[in-house]
């Protein structure tokens, strides 16, 4: 699944990697060295930022084409607000529903308390743009339609 990501970056687009070790293989299978709990940004797979603040977020995706490719965070099954507040309301609005990737395993997934994805970016405007169903890239090939609610 991370190859597969990493083989599909396109030059001249910053990728933002959100935390964890679901998207540190991402950056392994480029042999880029990121940050396990920090939010990290890649152009042309070269880091060009780690363990990134929204404001410099903000100033790297100015006038670029943007991605954030993040993984579900711990067991609570959360997506935003909670471990990734770098990853803000306004990050998420310049960078558009359409370009997240998130990749999880199908057992983290099937095994969420709640049922759900939960999203909590104390913006109601995004919180609902992201709620709904939305892919989860669970293995080369494969997708989860998953539930996210706000």
């Amino acid at each position: 699944m991370a190859r597969q990501i990493a083989k599909g970056m396109r030059d001249g687009q910053v990728y933002i990697l959100g935390p964890g070790t679901t998207t540190r293989r991402v950056a392994e299978a480029l042999g880029i060295k990121t940050t396990l709990l920090g939010v990290d940004a890649l152009l042309d797979r070269e880091v060009i930022g780690l363990d990134l603040d929204e404001k410099t977020l903000l100033s790297i995706i100015e006038g670029r084409r943007a991605e954030i490719v993040f993984s579900v965070l711990g067991g609570q099954g959360s997506l935003f607000g909670r471990g990734n507040q770098q990853i803000s309301a306004e990050v998420i609005r310049r960078v558009g529903r359409d370009n997240i990737k998130i990749i999880s395993t199908a057992e983290k997934l099937i095994n969420l308390p709640s049922g759900a994805l939960q999203v909590d970016t104390g913006d109601a405007e995004i919180d609902a743009i992201m709620a709904g169903y939305i892919p989860v890239i669970t293995a080369p090939g494969r997708t989860m339609l998953v539930k996210v609610r706000a």
